[in-house]
């Protein structure tokens, strides 16, 4: 974690850090310097938050591990070069934006070059019955949000299995729970890029199928609950309640964690998890 005192990177500072995977960059932070990231070809994502406003050549060049580079600002950091290096090098990684902002960044200086790649995050590609989805290019639609939340981002309320459900199926027309054949499907079809802010954790998910490239939902961690032992408790982790019962008698649910590859496990009915809907 860079320090909250700190309102510059500078260059370099982290220059051929091959073994750095991961940073959270304050709030604080107005400017990143030359080459700050230069090379570090284990960093995996970076969010870059809406204090930042100037972003210097070379940052990213060479940050080959790259899944995703999320900008948090509304408006394109300036930058006093033409970010020819900036992001060469970087795996194409998609480039996500608000998305009231693609256009501004397809178009200012210095962002230009990297148009093809700058795409929108968290946006919906339709509604129903007024619940928005997400299309990743596979049969099911993905809701925008969990259940009880106000905002792609938010953990909304976690139920034990049998209320999830109902809860899933009360957002009407198609809506229902997943089954797990639809979490092996989300798993092997996209990519899960870890993201971490001080506001939001969890996992983007972006669309590896043609055509759908850029398309993304975003999993937030939330708490679990389990009655039988109120001690339990799993930071840094996301449960999601499926449909579908194992042969165990168990139901299975997503797992995702900060470590460790997204994958489907199986719980007693009893346990809070959060609830993600999807459509037919």
């Amino acid at each position: 974690m860079i320090p909250p005192k700190v309102t510059q990177i500078s260059a370099g500072l982290f220059n051929d850090c091959y073994q750095l995977s991961r940073v959270l960059i304050h709030g604080n932070v107005e400017s990143i310097g030359y080459g700050a990231f230069y090379q570090c070809t284990s960093l995996t994502s970076i969010s870059i938050p809406d204090s930042v406003t100037c972003i210097e050549d070379q940052v990213f060049h060479g940050c080959t591990g790259l899944n995703a580079i999320i900008m948090e600002a509304i408006n394109p950091p300036v930058t006093e070069n033409e970010m020819e290096y900036t992001f060469v090098d970087t795996n194409d990684c998609p480039i996500f934006v608000p998305e009231e902002s693609v256009n501004a960044y397809k178009e200012a200086n210095g962002w230009s070059q990297y148009a093809s790649r700058i795409y929108p995050i968290y946006v919906q590609t339709g509604t129903i019955n007024d619940h928005a989805y997400i299309d990743l290019g596979v049969d099911t639609k993905w809701a925008t949000m969990n259940v009880g939340a106000t905002s792609s981002v938010e953990p909304g309320v976690i139920l034990p299995w049998s209320e999830g459900k109902a809860a899933a199926e009360e957002w009407g027309g198609s809506w229902r729970l997943p089954t797990r054949e639809e979490f092996d499907t989300l798993i092997d079809e996209s990519k899960f890029i870890w993201t971490l802010d001080f506001a939001n954790n969890g996992y983007i998910i972006t669309s590896k199928m043609a055509g759908y490239v850029g398309n993304s939902i975003f999993l937030p961690f939330a708490e679990a609950y389990d009655p039988g032992d109120p001690d339990w408790n799993l930071p840094g982790t996301g449960f999601f309640w499926s449909s579908t019962l194992d042969d165990n008698g168990f139901y299975n649910y997503l797992e995702i964690d900060d470590a460790d590859v997204p994958f489907v496990g199986g719980g007693y009915h009893t346990l809070y998890f959060s609830i993600r809907p999807v459509a037919d």
